[in-house]
């Protein structure tokens, strides 16, 4: 896959939230030229759906996340949830931007603090309005990016590519199935580490109230 190829955003979402919203959102996000993974466009017949999706948040620069009450209550949104957390400790920068679908501030601190405080782009606005906020904050993100710390070494050996660059090392390496699968491993404990020591955080902070 080329770097002209590799697509950018990865849409973390429901299947309960696909007709209302996700679905129309994901089309206008490609027909304004944004290189998108989304399962209905990025999934072929025989895939295996753990493997692509993993792969899909490695290889895609940010997270667009779209939280609803159907997204909280799922296990597998969660994980790419945790996956998307990871590859930001990794990166130590900003990949994650959440859209709100049909609920408050209130109904997101519950499931994430961290997330609660983050801003976020409401699913009742214009589909023209979010996908050009989206497209001006991956915009404005590009711009801080250091193309030099584009590339980690990866647990597995070699190095991994979590930002698109135009001359991409010969180091860079897909992973397969199996080594998918321990990579992902990995990032769910230091995701899970990350998670512990935010909590942790919240609660000193709720205690000097």
């Amino acid at each position: 896959m080329s770097t002209l190829d590799r697509p950018k955003l990865f849409i973390s979402h429901a299947s309960e939230d696909k007709d209302s919203f996700v679905r129309p959102l994901a089309k206008i996000l490609q027909k304004s030229g944004m290189r998108i993974w989304y399962d209905e466009f990025s999934l072929n017949v025989g895939d295996s759906l753990r493997a692509s999706i993993d792969r899909g948040l490695l290889i895609c620069d940010y997270g667009v996340v779209v939280l609803s009450h159907a997204f909280f209550s799922k296990k597998w949104t969660q994980d790419e949830l945790e996956g998307l957390f990871a590859k930001e400790a990794l990166r130590k920068v900003n990949l994650i931007l959440p859209i709100w679908h049909g609920i408050k501030r209130s109904d997101v601190f519950r499931f994430s603090p961290i997330l609660a405080g983050r801003k976020a782009i409401l699913s009742s606005e214009s589909l023209k309005e979010i996908s050009a906020q989206i497209k001006q904050t991956v915009s404005k993100w590009d711009k801080t990016r250091n193309v030099k710390e584009t590339y980690i070494e990866s647990p597995l050996g070699g190095a991994i590519s979590l930002f698109s660059v135009p001359n991409p090392p010969a180091s860079i390496q897909f992973l397969d199935e199996e080594k998918m699968e321990k990579l992902h491993e990995h990032m769910k404990r230091q995701a899970t580490n990350w998670l512990k020591r935010s909590k942790k955080i919240v609660k000193r902070l709720r205690a000097r109230k």
